[in-house]
């Protein structure tokens, strides 16, 4: 009986004394919660925004719907799992940066982190849902089914037509992506099954408007550019500016006992992770967006404009300019004839939207991006990717009557030099694409 009793005693104590030893190993004081900072990480992450961060709303007035004729689009792919190696270094932090993380912290006077996301932290797994390669996922599905049915809304009269080539003329690539992408896209307007009647993946002659960006010149320049890597993004990473952001992210996570490097890699590797929970699941609050601050994040947003501006825009000279001028002359060749089907719609890959606009005259007066970075004056820099092309990024093309084209990118017109409130001639526009032609 004496020794039953010791032993529950001495489990008891011993419960005892785990609580209080997990009441020692919790920071003392928590940051105040800052719900925003998720919105404002969505918003600011680049190519990996969730479409529906931003609104995406169009002006009646804007759309003209009633005199309407056709529509010729480009669409980006939804939200999707990353790449292979991503994914691996995502697994590892579960065991690895995670729990350094919290090591760090536990015995804190003052956790730079909320008490709700403190918790988060701890509680964090690796979703083994999101780990095959560049996968779209349900909430990437449901982003291409919303922007199907508000195109339809908006313009319902070419969308009140048969459902077959003729009318509809729907084109993807063969990556997996795209094409489950197309199908949400389609299944929402014209339902499943009357998909095979409208969609089709391309043939070499369309492949060639939608991946330009993958044949000569361009593709040959790209390589020669990026053999050692991006050359201007590898030179922002020196900079003052973006080296305190890794030292102060550092600071702030403990890691200055010099036993645990986080390095630029790292923090790289957080803010992805960040960017990818946050497109996930609809309303994606990753902890791991907490670990930055609002400036922090404008800084990592702004190395993702650099990553593209060589390879995408103006600056990248002459084989930039003319990468996509395929896609150009088939947006013309369809908006300038009477007859072919009403909606033309390709879907693609994020370079193929930038490149055709970069063809198109779009950017032309966009102010050269450089490594020198000030909050301020880059506030509104018009190269934004996160503007430009977030998941399911899309530009469209709209035919009214009498000749006349206006622009959309990402439910926003674009306004081309030459024309008149985004409202432009197809006259003018052949003569402005001149370049494409020769």
């Amino acid at each position: 009986m004496v020794l039953f009793v010791s032993a529950i005693f001495l489990s008891l104590f011993a419960i005892a004394i785990s609580q209080l030893n997990y009441a020692q190993c919790e920071p003392k004081h928590f940051a105040e919660e800052m719900e925003d900072i998720f919105q404002f990480a969505a918003l600011h992450s680049s190519s990996k925004q969730p479409y529906f961060a931003a609104n995406r709303t169009i002006k009646s007035s804007e759309l003209n719907a009633k005199n309407a004729i056709k529509i010729w689009m480009f669409v980006r792919h939804g939200s999707r799992t990353g790449q292979t190696h991503e994914t691996n270094v995502f697994k590892s932090f579960e065991d690895g940066l995670r729990a350094q993380i919290i090591r760090n912290l536990e015995n804190v006077t003052q956790c730079p982190l909320s008490e709700n996301n403190w918790k988060k932290l701890k509680k964090w797994k690796w979703d083994s849902q999101f780990e095959a390669d560049r996968v779209i996922t349900e909430s990437g599905k449901a982003e291409l089914k919303k922007i199907a049915e508000n195109l339809k809304a908006r313009f319902p009269i070419l969308f009140n037509v048969p459902f077959n080539k003729s009318n509809f003329n729907a084109v993807c690539t063969d990556e997996p992506r795209t094409k489950v992408s197309a199908a949400a896209f389609v299944d929402a307007i014209v339902g499943s099954q009357w998909r095979s009647n409208v969609l089709s993946v391309s043939n070499d002659e369309e492949n060639k408007i939608i991946r330009a960006f993958t044949y000569p010149p361009y593709i040959e320049l790209y390589r020669k550019r990026n053999k050692h890597g991006n050359a201007l993004l590898e030179r922002f990473f020196e900079t003052d500016t973006f080296l305190k952001v890794v030292e102060d992210v550092s600071n702030r996570l403990n890691f200055n006992d010099g036993q645990f490097d986080i390095g630029i890699d790292r923090v790289l590797d957080m803010h992805s992770l960040c960017q990818f929970e946050g497109t996930w699941t609809p309303g994606g609050k990753s902890v791991w967006c907490s670990m930055f601050t609002k400036d922090e994040l404008l800084v990592l947003e702004y190395s993702h404009d650099l990553y593209r501006f060589i390879d995408c825009s103006p600056f990248g000279g002459e084989v930039n300019r003319r990468a996509h001028c395929l896609s150009v002359r088939d947006m013309m060749t369809h908006l300038s004839i009477s007859d072919g089907p009403k909606v033309t719609t390709y879907f693609t890959h994020s370079a193929a939207i930038l490149l055709h606009m970069t063809a198109m005259g779009a950017f032309e007066g966009i102010e050269e991006l450089t490594v020198e970075y000030d909050k301020e004056s880059r506030a509104d820099r018009r190269w934004n990717i996160s503007r430009l092309d977030p998941m399911a990024s899309n530009f469209v093309a709209v035919l009214y009557k009498h000749n006349q084209v206006k622009f959309f990118l990402n439910d926003k017109i674009v306004h081309l030099p030459g024309c008149n409130e985004g409202l432009c001639d197809v006259a003018f526009l052949q003569t402005k694409f001149t370049q494409c032609y020769y």
